[in-house]
């Protein structure tokens, strides 16, 4: 579990900004939803520099949607700037300006306007590949890839609004991964990114925790019951189709200290016959992920 402090989510997200701007996509950040979010941001760091968390959490509540967007977002671009540093700029300025456009409110999303969120998560996903060493690729069909221990794995990436959304979107994802692998090389493998953010969390919550143990269990735990669901509703993995990595972004606070972070969590869950090279691929993978989310922890620490 990845948790950021409000100021450095800011901090990020300028920085990715200026990234973007350096791109010459500077009209696109001008107008996108992105300064919005960061207005949002400014005033809710206002409050808690003035009244503490007590009064951060009053703002927050005030207009919990723009707040959640702000912060969930902003993490995520600001999350990415690595990853974007790494890319050759061609690669990634076409689908930077794709992720700078959408309507800052979630309620106004809908098929001709989430590309721009859809292709926000890839990035994050691919990211957190990278942080790994695992050596992603973006593309269109599967939308990630990555390599562990010479083996390619195809990656779907989903985000869906609703549980039964949820549902066609695993389904959709399946499909996809089946398509795909009829035509990837030998060995190679698929799995599915599965965002459960506003699954968990419809906009209007702060996690609250006593510690950072309690926090991984508890998100440990909704994670499985949407999991659970999905299951009952017959959705069924092709050949070659490994695990699912679910990811949930959501702020925030440890009762404990009264510290507001936005937090980010992984859970790699196999799907594939036990004891299976599979599943050993499925693990080097969860293995690889851990890594990062240590080595990250590590690096806040020190």
């Amino acid at each position: 579990m990845e948790r950021v402090t409000w100021d450095s989510v800011l901090l990020g997200l300028d920085e990715t900004l200026s990234f973007c701007r350096a791109l010459e996509l500077g009209k696109h950040v001008d107008s996108s939803r992105f300064l919005q979010h960061r207005t949002v941001l400014l005033r809710l760091m206002g409050a808690l520099a003035s009244g503490g968390p007590e009064m951060a959490r009053a703002v927050f509540a005030g207009d919990p949607m723009a707040s959640f967007l702000a912060l969930t977002e902003a993490v995520e671009l600001g999350g990415i700037l690595p990853f974007l540093k790494a890319c050759k700029p061609e690669t990634v300025r076409r689908k930077l300006l794709e992720v700078l456009q959408g309507p800052a409110q979630v309620t106004a999303e809908d098929q001709n306007t989430n590309q721009g969120r859809n292709i926000l998560f890839e990035f994050n996903v691919a990211a957190k590949l990278c942080d790994a060493k695992l050596s992603p690729q973006l593309g269109d069909h599967p939308d990630v890839s990555c390599s562990v221990d010479g083996r390619e794995i195809f990656i779907e990436c989903k985000r869906p609004l609703t549980l039964e959304g949820a549902a066609q979107a695993m389904g959709r994802a399946f499909r996809q991964l089946e398509n795909d692998l009829k035509e990837a090389p030998a060995g190679a493998r698929g799995a599915v990114a599965f965002s459960v953010s506003r699954l968990l969390n419809p906009g209007n919550q702060i996690l609250s925790y006593t510690d950072e143990i309690a926090g991984k269990e508890a998100l440990s735990r909704r994670i499985g019951e949407v999991s659970s669901f999905l299951g009952s509703r017959g959705l069924t993995p092709g050949p070659g189709i490994v695990g699912i990595l679910w990811l949930v972004i959501t702020p925030a606070v440890d009762r404990r200290t009264g510290l507001l972070t936005c937090t980010q969590f992984m859970n790699v869950e196999p799907i594939c016959e036990l004891g299976s090279t599979d599943e050993r691929l499925s693990a080097r993978l969860y293995e690889g992920l851990r890594f990062m989310w240590d080595e990250k922890k590590s690096r806040d620490r020190s």
